[in-house]
């Protein structure tokens, strides 16, 4: 059986019950029931599908570029072991420390209580800049790199496919023809129900991006509603934008026509 291969929150369980359902192999059913995330196992599966296999030759590997981390690294938290931390709703540390108590931090992400632990004493500002390194230096970026060097990939299929409906289904189409299956059974509801399920951070993302071309024209914006996660965004475009980072904001601007950002140093920033 071919087999598809794709790291934690990059939808390999949707995709996988996607070519099984629409290659008539197993009859329509729902995905989501009992679980956050789409992993009901009883269905006919048409390839196999994990995070990690030792084998060096695999079919098809869900692909994200840097531009995909704002909502993959939400929908990892959100979705990931069923963790259920939403990062639009988590801003300060408090926060992350009442969801994590109780849980083993190993198996949330790798460094997670080194990150906090160093950071905590920043407060919100602390937080701020570890969402910002989520689109720079998330693990998951290693991890793909690891992956890609080790096996041998025949076909990748784009995270970024899976939030256009026509894409989506173009490309399902033509991993179903190399698998030897037709597309027999339209699958659009399904993909309705994943999107319905992600429109929140959809629009978090076409929301800062907005902010960011106000920026950018010296449009005044109200941006008072923000939340860390999303500041912690427009600040990354801010940095992609000027080609330096950015000191940490203690007060974070309210309008767009307030944001004079400041380089920050490099070395030891308060080495005098």
């Amino acid at each position: 059986m071919e087999k598809i291969l794709f790291l934690e929150g990059t939808h390999g369980n949707f995709l996988a019950r996607c070519l099984s359902v629409a290659s008539g192999s197993t009859e329509d059913f729902n995905f989501y029931k009992d679980s956050i995330g789409a992993h009901n196992e009883d269905f006919t599966k048409v390839v196999d599908y994990n995070h990690y296999f030792n084998e060096y030759d695999i079919f098809c590997y869900i692909n994200f570029n840097l531009d995909d981390l704002y909502i993959l690294c939400w929908h990892n938290y959100f979705a990931n072991w069923e963790f259920g931390l939403d990062l639009l709703k988590a801003n300060t540390f408090k926060d992350w420390k009442k969801h994590l108590k109780g849980r083993e931090w190993h198996t949330i992400y790798p460094g997670a209580k080194n990150h906090i632990d160093i950071l905590e004493s920043s407060g919100v500002s602390g937080l701020r800049e570890m969402y910002k390194k989520y689109h720079t230096s998330f693990y998951l970026i290693d991890k793909q790199n690891d992956l890609l060097n080790k096996h041998n990939v025949k076909k990748t299929f784009q995270f970024k496919w899976f939030y256009n409906k026509d894409t989506f289904i173009t490309q399902l189409k033509l991993l179903l023809a190399d698998l030897g299956y037709e597309y027999r059974v339209d699958i659009s509801d399904k993909w309705i129900d994943f999107i319905r399920n992600k429109n929140k951070i959809i629009q978090s993302k076409e929301l800062v991006q907005y902010v960011f071309s106000c920026y950018t024209k010296n449009i005044p914006i109200n941006i008072t509603n923000l939340t860390v996660y999303e500041q912690a965004y427009l600040d990354h475009l801010i940095e992609q934008y000027l080609g330096y980072e950015i000191e940490l904001w203690q007060d974070y601007p309210t309008n767009t026509r307030d944001i004079k950002p400041v380089k920050a140093w490099e070395g030891e920033r308060y080495a005098l």
